[in-house]
């Protein structure tokens, strides 16, 4: 046994916990099929890994001083401080083992989902980026792509994308956006995630119209978690819909005392009579849900 002294006495303890703490690492960094929701305050931030060592980021969380705050790379990050990526969303990439994300997928362009894009990509290696480029300005759509060419990052459409596949998983892209509305939570990309045995619909900030359209051109298998839309407001998650996808978990990301008051009442009321387990990141922190035989849930503040 490795030891350590200090004035004759043998000193295991110190020896245990320094093992401890290489263990929990190391054991942190293996590969998994999990989905986290990542504690980014006020704004959105999921992470979906498969047990080979694939990722993929949806949305990359970030401040925004209004409800409906359009991001430009040009102006608005210039004095950023960017402490949601360096202390919630970075941290856990390493802690992870993970250098390189194999797709960043940004829901919308307002900035509570796309503000912190610009440092992560500029300390991980983002292979590609999905954006729905009908949403974007075109001065802000031509920084994206100077955005991405300077860091060798391809960026795609969602428009000419009806799936991707990461092994023996599958991300589907549906059609529900609603690019012609000047609310750009209309424009959200709604995606489900399936593995081999289970299903997670996320769905940015989309709203009671794209859940229609979701439910009326689409038929959608058993949702196992769901990403409740627009960090539980009552401008999406309608009772026809809940009732309807019937989600087993859901996750509500949003921040502590939020001007906005999210999540509203009246839909954590909803999802708690379809029997649905809830969790929400002002109150668990960051969430994890590992895609075992049973899914297994993990909270860390």
């Amino acid at each position: 046994m490795l030891t350590l002294t200090t004035n004759g006495k043998i000193k295991k303890s110190t020896v245990i916990f320094i093992l401890g703490s290489i263990i929990i690492t190391y054991s942190a960094s293996l590969p998994h099929l999990r989905f986290t929701a990542l504690n980014v305050g006020q704004g959105d931030s999921f992470l979906f890994e498969t047990g080979a060592r694939q990722r993929i980021l949806i949305d990359t969380g970030g401040k925004a001083q209004n409800e409906n705050e359009l991001f430009d790379f040009s102006t608005k990050n210039a004095n950023a401080s960017h402490s949601i990526s360096k202390f919630h969303v970075l941290p856990t990439l390493r802690k992870r083992g993970i250098s390189t994300l194999d797709y960043v997928i940004i829901t919308h362009p307002h900035a509570d989902h796309i503000g912190e894009l610009d440092y992560i990509i500029s300390h991980v290696h983002i292979k590609r980026l999905i954006i729905n480029f009908k949403s974007y300005p075109t001065h802000t759509l031509m920084q994206l792509k100077d955005l991405c060419h300077k860091y060798r990052t391809t960026l795609l459409d969602v428009n000419s994308i009806s799936s991707i596949k990461l092994g023996d998983n599958k991300i589907k892209f549906y059609n529900t956006a609603i690019t012609q509305s000047k609310d750009l939570n209309d424009h959200s990309i709604i995606a489900l995630i399936q593995t081999k045995t289970y299903n997670i619909l996320t769905t940015g900030d989309a709203t009671i119209k794209n859940e229609q359209k979701l439910l009326s051109n689409y038929k959608l298998p058993k949702i196992d978690i769901l990403k409740v839309g627009h960090h539980g407001s009552k401008t999406s998650n309608s009772e026809v819909y809940l009732n309807t996808i019937h989600p087993t978990y859901s996750i509500i990301s949003s921040g502590q005392n939020n001007v906005y008051k999210l999540p509203n009442k009246s839909v954590v009321d909803r999802l708690k009579k379809v029997g649905t387990k809830l969790y929400n990141t002002q109150n668990n922190g960051e969430v994890t849900f590992k895609l075992n035989k049973e899914i297994e849930v993990e909270t860390e503040k």
